[in-house]
């Protein structure tokens, strides 16, 4: 009797699954979207279209801007925290004279904390 062959990580998956077109995706704002969020950003002279990354439609939906607990897709121990959009609104209410560099910081430490580090950041086409 052979063995079968081991299962591919959720990475390789994800990867076979794209390639194949099997796997939706979305374009996740590396700056929200929302209105007084994007206000904030423009003044600060960030285009929020600019910084878009590629991911997992379940990825983007629950373990990012939902209640989070989805595998880093980084590679690293852990899960997403979830609340995305939470996380930046209470950033600009604590920090609202932040300035360009600070808000630059703080996107990477989001970027870091969700995994997606790494990833290649895109512009959103309207």
């Amino acid at each position: 009797m052979s063995t079968p062959p081991p299962a591919p990580d959720e990475a390789e998956d994800q990867s076979y699954r794209k390639k194949e077109g099997i796997l939706r995706t979305d374009l996740h704002h590396i700056f929200l979207q929302k209105e007084i969020l994007q206000k904030w950003f423009k003044q600060n002279g960030i285009a929020i279209d600019d910084f878009c990354i590629e991911v997992e439609l379940r990825l983007h939906r629950s373990g990012i801007h939902g209640k989070g607990g989805m595998k880093l897709i980084s590679g690293r121990a852990g899960v997403t925290p979830g609340n995305y959009n939470r996380m930046w609104l209470k950033y600009m209410q604590m920090n609202p004279e932040a300035e360009r560099a600070d808000i630059l910081g703080y996107a990477l430490h989001l970027v870091e904390e969700f995994g997606l580090e790494g990833l290649e950041i895109v512009k959103y086409k309207r």
